[in-house]
């Protein structure tokens, strides 16, 4: 079975995402920059956060509906809650590091406006 939901792209065009239920597995595809890469895109997110903010228009709700009570029956959600926890704990890692890095280059201009020692 295949559902296709039409999601708003950000230039107010429109993707599709297609959530397909087959052979025991769920798959989500979105026809975006993207999601032709096989990347994540905030158009699957829709769907996975059961979020119809970015639904095209009102017909769509009975499609969305539906796609999403298809990933509720499935370990995709949990595979996505998993990927977001991971997603911040990464943020918060890189936040350290912008830190860092930006204490570093802090700690060499003020060498810089003292001087080197010429040789």
């Amino acid at each position: 079975m295949e559902i296709k939901v039409k999601i708003k792209s950000s230039s107010g065009g429109n993707y599709f995402v297609s959530v397909i239920q087959s052979e025991g597995k769920i798959s989500l595809f979105c026809d975006c920059q993207a999601g032709s890469l096989l990347q994540m895109c905030k158009h699957k997110a829709c769907i996975l956060e059961n979020s119809n903010k970015l639904l095209f228009d009102e017909d769509q709700k009975e499609a969305f509906n539906k796609a999403v009570a298809i990933c509720q029956g499935s370990e995709v959600l949990e595979a996505y809650e998993e990927l977001n926890s991971a997603l911040k704990e990464v943020e918060k890692e890189e936040f350290v590091l912008k830190k860092l890095r930006k204490g570093l280059k802090a700690e060499f201009a003020r060498k810089l406006a003292k001087g080197f020692p010429l040789n």
